[in-house]
């Protein structure tokens, strides 16, 4: 499902409006999903109204990145602020999905780029200056579980279950 019809799109809707019945759903992903939507609280509602009993939540979210509207960016979320967005289930897991040398990898490709305004120029730097700093998330795992991985995240995931019967 996505908010704008695409090739590989066989449902387009709106998050803040499920198109599901109540307690019909197994399964959730709202993977980049909520930095885009004007009122994430109703998106997490219309969550927990259509999946069943016990059924799951996988979320990813922004932390440290550039803005990137598609078709619009409204939000950025710490672990903690997720946690507070799904109180209303109960945490799985949680943690970092791309860590802070991903984040810096993005962040110095976006500035990089950003700075022509040829078309060509700009699609070559980001493509050139992404293939160069791209090595720098491999170390992501070395220093995931520190606490400047955990304040300086790219992104950050949780896996959560509906719990009221």
């Amino acid at each position: 499902m996505n908010i704008l019809p695409r090739d590989s799109v066989t449902l387009v809707g709106d998050a803040h409006r499920l198109p599901f019945q109540d307690n019909s759903i197994d399964s959730l992903i709202y993977q980049a999903v909520l930095e885009h939507v004007q009122d994430p609280r109703r998106v997490i509602n219309e969550a927990a109204r259509v999946l069943k009993p016990c059924g799951y939540l996988y979320l990813e979210v922004p932390f440290l990145q550039g803005f990137h509207a598609d078709p619009h960016d409204f939000q950025r979320y710490t672990l903690e602020g997720l946690r507070v967005r799904t109180k209303a289930f109960t945490e799985i897991d949680a943690g970092l999905s791309v860590g802070p040398l991903g984040a810096l990898g993005r962040i110095t490709r976006d500035g990089v780029s950003s700075s022509f305004a040829n078309r060509f120029l700009y699609a070559a730097s980001r493509f050139f200056a992404g293939w160069a700093l791209s090595p720098l998330r491999y170390f992501d795992d070395l220093i995931k579980d520190s606490p400047a991985g955990r304040r300086l995240a790219c992104e950050y995931y949780m896996l959560c279950q509906k719990t009221d019967l």
